[in-house]
């Protein structure tokens, strides 16, 4: 029986959704004998799952355990399954010098910071897996030559699957019903969302949010704009099936700097047979069929035109909502697990070898800030970060702070590989100095 030991920073909802998945198709194949090891919690709901089917798993366990080494150099393969998380970076350093035949998920597009991908990175493991083709373009990808990509590089989507939505039964309104589900939170969303939704011209519109964790201040921020009544803030939802029946156009505006990659959400909108609008330039225009399934549009006001067209046009609605259908069986759980079989395989062919892991060196920072300069990578916001530990303990200029102000959403935010997240699992002097000076959101 061969081993498989995925490692993941936590097992929540989202890329918990498609990892629960994942081991659940796998352990279908007789051939694996797979354990989870998860650096943070597991949730009731995966666990359940594992229980069920017999998987083992360990949970809330140090980056530096004797267990996790020992699971390494045994295992005939390890999974990780990656993002910036102060725990899986604590966690590739302890592994320095350990051997291991690792193959290495990312769960992000590596686009954007703090969620770049560097070349310890991508080398860390005998394969490097991305879910979307978006991210072949990332720069340290791309300037790999091209016997590396070949050999060491490859796509693999991420699906929970397709078939719990594909049932669907769609519910009549006599509004025209226009949703959103994913992480609520500027990190992740358009910084114009609201006004977005306002623009739409055509009556009657009703406007459904899921998610979180922003989404009591953007419900907020509507009511301020005195049109909350046509507008339904559902918070984080276990179950998004009842929400997707209710929709005739599946609306997702990101930031263009964000994070994802798979956008698992999007497959299950298609496989309800209901229309996407999109945004161009992220891993979106990957699954989306532009003018068949839906609209990839280049802006804000083609946005806009998308959706009140689709709102004005119930036949156009009903023939991209068949062909999303139809589309949405090119994510089925089975193509995933197959393509993961296939790459088990090739990997066992493959010598085990020494991982190696570098922090960023300098020794006038402490653990903390080389973790955190680490996960960063190679871009400007390293460079500004540097530049303000540069007065520590001292004040900066208020030029400088000006600047670490207007970095981005998510450099402010509490988790999502930030100071304040890498702060909270390894607190220092250091890490709260800078964490001071990027004020955390609210």
């Amino acid at each position: 029986m061969i081993s498989i030991v995925h490692i993941t920073p936590h097992l929540g909802g989202g890329v918990g959704t498609v990892l629960t998945s994942l081991l659940k198709g796998i352990a279908q194949n007789g051939d694996f004998q797979q354990t989870l090891i998860s650096l943070e919690y597991i949730n009731k709901k995966s666990l359940d799952q594992f229980n069920a089917i017999g998987i083992d798993y360990v949970s809330e366990i140090e980056t530096n355990s004797p267990l996790i080494q020992q699971r390494v150099r045994e295992a005939d393969i390890v999974h990780i399954h990656f993002w910036n998380h102060p725990m899986l970076f604590a966690l590739l350093h302890a592994l320095n010098g350990t051997t291991g035949r690792v193959v290495l998920w990312a769960h992000v597009n590596g686009h954007f910071p703090p969620y770049l991908f560097s070349e310890e990175i991508i080398t860390f493991g005998e394969i490097f897996a991305v879910t979307s083709p978006f991210s072949l373009s990332q720069k340290v990808l791309d300037r790999k030559e091209q016997i590396w990509k070949s050999e060491h590089l490859r796509v693999i989507h991420s699906t929970a699957g397709t078939e719990q939505f594909s049932t669907i039964t769609h519910l009549y309104s006599s509004a025209v019903q226009i949703g959103y589900i994913g992480t609520v939170d500027y990190a992740k969303i358009h910084r114009e969302f609201i006004s977005l939704f306002l623009s739409i011209r055509h009556t009657p519109v009703h406007f459904h949010i899921c998610g979180g964790n922003q989404h009591v201040q953007i419900e907020q921020e509507v009511s301020l704009n005195g049109s909350s009544d046509n507008w339904t803030f559902y918070g984080p939802i276990d179950d998004i099936s009842k929400v997707l029946a209710t929709l005739d156009i599946f609306a997702y505006p990101l930031n263009r700097n964000n994070y994802g990659t798979g956008e698992q959400v999007l497959i299950e909108a298609m496989s309800a047979g209901i229309p996407q609008v999109v945004l161009s330039g992220g891993p979106e225009e990957f699954v989306v069929k532009h003018n068949v399934t839906g609209f990839v549009c280049k802006n804000a006001e083609e946005f806009i035109s998308a959706i009140e067209t689709l709102c004005s046009d119930e036949g156009l609605r009903q023939s991209m909502s068949h062909a999303s259908r139809e589309h949405a069986q090119n994510y089925c759980l089975s193509h995933e697990v197959e393509s993961w079989l296939e790459l088990y395989r090739d990997l066992l062919h493959r010598d085990k070898k020494v991982l190696q892991f570098r922090l960023y060196d300098s020794e006038q920072y402490d653990y903390s800030v080389q973790l955190f300069l680490t996960g960063l990578g190679d871009c400007e916001e390293r460079d500004l970060c540097i530049e303000a530990l540069s007065f520590y303990p001292g004040q900066i200029p208020a030029e400088l702070q000006n600047r670490l102000d207007s970095l981005p959403e998510i450099f402010h935010s509490k988790t999502k590989g930030s100071i304040h997240h890498y702060t909270t699992f390894f607190p220092s002097e250091q890490s709260k100095y800078l964490a001071m000076l990027l004020k955390k959101e609210e």
